[in-house]
């Protein structure tokens, strides 16, 4: 075999993917491919081909391809985990795929495998020797991958093995554990107006670190429990003032429940018209997701409400079982009311509304929808000081009780009041500063 044809070959040859053909409409392989049907000149496409490495950036950074002998072979693996097609689907549903997908699915895998070594031939087609393995990778951190150890025996699988048709087995049960597609990269999702975009660096609080409201916050996690298990599960409205850590609290489900299988997926209030195309795209799936709309509220004259409302309450289609929304609102009924909303009886009102209570009950009816309503209230100043306290032990700082307690409240007071947020503002604001009665 030619120097030419020992890298364009295994390369054209991806032309032949089925089930992971859609990898083809990757930028990397489109410009890839269009050069080796060029016949380019190896040191010209050495180049070039580190480029377009260079621009995936996740690939240089993630600890777990680092495993990989190269780039490009790093590229190809975590474009396969990546990948949604009919078999990874499957396999993530726990379903058998039936012969014709399974032949397919090796094909393709044995494709891939033998493409891997074409960035080392075209190297040494240029003239230029072996790179050191694994002197590509530069030191950082992922922390939030789903079932990380798992992620990272089949990638050693993939490094290690010349034939990976034979790794399908294994690949398919990572699948179904992990998630097929972008859900075994990470487990925290934004959508917007591009669709679903995985965040890679998530809100790191933990469940363990959050203090109070331990009644309210155990409804929750229960619910979230029925959920990944596969139990009927309830939507559920978080309500309570400002700063009481109702955000904090469905944050901190996704790095609870990652590895049972729960992925977040935040919607902002501008996307709420998208809530259909989501429920679509997430209620087919083999894992459990919550749709997290945050800080939820309407004014009087909006009316995106009825797309949540007919989520909520369900259509033709039947609801999907294993999608929930949870939101946060600091008002109760969600939609804001005015007087106007009252007067005129149920006859109309001077706005010309003819059936006003009619809209009144509509507007009231939205947080009625979801089945279980948890109240995150104010918390008493023997509660926040409790609070205080614990987020005191959680930093490690040793200041005497009752001068702590004076200062929060004192804090408190020059604040925003007493709230779970108001006293972790009062902590870190502590943290790296002279105590009272330290020396400086």
């Amino acid at each position: 075999m030619s120097d030419a044809s020992s890298w364009q070959s295994p390369i054209l040859d991806l032309r032949r993917l089925v089930l992971f053909r859609g990898l083809l409409a990757r930028p990397l392989l489109v410009r890839l491919l269009s050069r080796a049907e060029a016949g380019a000149d190896p040191a010209d496409l050495y180049g070039e081909w580190l480029y377009l490495l260079s621009r995936e950036q996740r690939l240089w950074t993630c600890p777990i391809l680092r495993q990989a002998a190269d780039p490009w072979e790093a590229w190809l693996i975590d474009a396969v985990l990546g990948d949604e097609n009919l078999w990874t689907l499957s396999a993530e549903k726990g379903q058998d795929p039936g012969p014709v997908l399974a032949e397919s699915a090796a094909r393709d895998l044995d494709l891939l495998a033998r493409a891997r070594g074409a960035l080392a031939a075209v190297r040494q087609a240029a003239g230029l020797g072996p790179a050191p393995a694994g002197s590509w990778a530069l030191p950082a951190d992922e922390p939030s991958i789903p079932r990380r150890s798992e992620r990272e025996a089949v990638v050693r699988a993939l490094v290690r093995g010349r034939d990976w048709s034979a790794l399908a087995g294994d690949l398919a049960r990572y699948l179904r554990s992990a998630g097929a597609g972008p859900f075994n990269g990470a487990y925290t999702f934004l959508w917007d107006e591009q669709g679903l975009a995985p965040v890679l660096n998530p809100d790191p609080v933990r469940l363990e670190h959050l203090t109070g409201y331990q009644s309210e916050r155990e409804q929750v996690i229960a619910n979230t429990r029925r959920l990944v298990q596969g139990l009927p599960a309830h939507h559920l409205l978080l309500y309570g003032d400002r700063g009481t850590g109702k955000s904090a609290t469905v944050k901190a489900l996704a790095h609870r429940f990652a590895d049972d299988g729960l992925r977040l997926v935040e919607v902002p209030k501008s996307a709420l018209e998208e809530l259909d195309r989501v429920v679509e795209r997430l209620g087919q799936r083999g894992l459990a997701f919550v749709i997290f709309i945050d800080d939820l509220s309407f004014e009087a004259g909006e009316t995106d409400y009825k797309e949540l409302k007919a989520l909520l309450e369900g259509t033709v289609r039947a609801q999907a079982p294993n999608v929930r929304v949870y939101a946060t609102s600091n008002r109760r009924h969600l939609i804001k009311e005015e007087f106007s909303d009252r007067r005129g009886g149920a006859w109309g009102t001077a706005a010309d509304d003819v059936r006003s209570q009619d809209t009144l009950q509509e507007k009231l009816s939205l947080a009625d929808r979801f089945a279980v309503t948890i109240i995150f209230p104010t918390p008493s100043q023997k509660e926040y000081l409790e609070i205080v306290d614990s987020l005191a032990a959680q930093y490690g700082l040793e200041i005497d009780r009752q001068r702590l307690a004076q200062m929060a409240l004192q804090w408190a007071a020059w604040q925003n009041g007493r709230s779970a947020r108001t006293a972790r503002q009062f902590i870190e604001s502590l943290v790296g500063e002279a105590l009272p009665g330290e020396d400086t």
